[in-house]
């Protein structure tokens, strides 16, 4: 347990919780759904016992603020959406927007917390994230995908039935992706016993991330270890070379087993007809459709945007004249920095790439190598995706960059 020089039972009460919520937050991949919002509500408990412990030394809430900007103006946007039901909806889904910034700068401003944290959050979020993909291995196998019985695209369709560990996809991926970077960051200070226990959980983990084959999220790991390795060129510390060729053999491994659907995915970026019409086997043609649809409805209320409460169905009334399958599966717009314009339009955007901006800063001049990985990680990854859309999204985004600009 960490040590803290001011003692008192509310005082440790508040330091015994932060330390369950960060033990929480690392077995993330491994809460059901109907659980997500666990780690928040610790947390919470924390920030009000650490507030009550220094309450006479909290002088404001300045980066809670600005962090939480986005679900405050996503809130004022309800005063001009006309569907207030899906509105509060989102807001209700969102609230760790406001809820987290909040708390964690109270426990920064109350507690202190040491190397520790980061340490066994690292560790303990590899763990569950291999644990996560080797249950996802044994599912699909379950399914009968290795026996040849059944498709690659038959199992992915049955990812969100996984007992109580369904999930989208895409947010698998996006777990697996970070946990990926933690290992390659934690590795070389274990011991050989440890380092060959990363590996075989950095196998698994980049072996799923491939048989998930979410383009999106594949393109922003990879984009985040080439920046790694230029930000790395311009750092006192030198690169990892070992890590760097350990990480491309497994990589190369991988695409030779599944060199067929990766391909197939991949391709699809430079076909001709991919542009042409819309079709429902082609998921990068279905995205093309939904960006030219999320721009016909983004310029005509670019300042504030369509309201919160108002965006699905202003892209469904375009995906009406388009195709039937973008208005039957009703698409948000793949894409978190569209998604932002759309909802609470340029000042909302600019309030979020401001937000971005400070946790860029913080990590360039904290020299953190790990934070400015993650960092762009999602920034990529929001090009591709609506991370924000769902709760799984907004609580590990906001708590895993949140928690290294504040505390680690």
């Amino acid at each position: 347990m960490l040590k803290f020089k001011n003692k008192g039972f509310i005082f440790n009460l508040a330091n015994r919780l932060f330390f369950l919520s960060i033990i929480a937050f690392s077995l993330f991949p491994l809460i059901p759904a109907k659980f997500k919002g666990a780690p928040v509500v610790i947390l919470l408990g924390s920030s009000i016992f650490s507030i009550i412990h220094k309450k006479e030394k909290i002088k404001g809430f300045k980066y809670a603020l600005l962090f939480s900007s986005i679900f405050i103006i996503s809130f004022i946007s309800l005063l001009y959406s006309d569907n207030l039901g899906i509105g509060f909806r989102k807001i209700e889904t969102t609230l760790s927007l406001l809820l987290v910034p909040f708390a964690l700068e109270s426990v920064y401003i109350g507690l202190r917390p040491k190397e520790e944290i980061k340490r066994k959050f690292l560790n303990l979020f590899i763990i569950s994230s291999t644990l996560y993909s080797a249950s996802i291995i044994l599912y699909f196998a379950h399914l009968g995908f290795f026996s040849g019985e059944k498709s690659l695209s038959y199992c992915l369709s049955y990812l969100n039935g996984m007992y109580y560990l369904s999930e989208h996809p895409i947010y698998v991926s996006m777990l697996i992706a970070v946990a990926i970077i933690f290992t390659f960051n934690v590795f070389l200070k274990q011991n050989y016993i440890l380092r060959l226990l990363l590996l075989i959980g950095l196998v698994i983990n980049i072996y799923v991330l491939f048989l998930l084959i979410r383009k999106g999220v594949i393109i922003a790991l990879l984009f985040s270890f080439v920046c790694y390795l230029f930000y790395k060129r311009t750092s006192p510390r030198k690169i990892n070379y070992k890590i760097i060729i350990i990480g491309v053999i497994l990589f190369l491994i991988v695409l030779f087993n599944l060199k067929n659907s990766i391909i197939k995915r991949f391709s699809e970026l430079i076909l001709p007809e991919t542009y042409e019409v819309v079709n429902e086997n082609n998921s990068t043609s279905i995205r093309y459709s939904i960006y030219k649809c999320s721009f016909s409805v983004i310029n005509k209320k670019l300042l504030f945007g369509q309201g919160i409460g108002d965006t699905k169905d202003a892209l469904i009334e375009c995906y009406k004249g388009k195709a039937k399958i973008l208005s039957k599966n009703k698409y948000n717009t793949h894409n978190q920095y569209l998604g932002v314009l759309l909802s609470i339009g340029f000042l909302g955007l600019v309030v979020f790439l401001l937000q971005l901006f400070f946790y860029l800063r913080k990590s360039l001049s904290e020299n953190d190598t790990l934070f400015f990985q993650i960092l762009i990680f999602f920034i990529i990854l929001f090009f591709t995706e609506n991370i924000l859309e769902r709760q799984t999204g907004v609580i590990f985004f906001l708590f895993c960059l949140t928690i290294f600009f504040m505390i680690i």
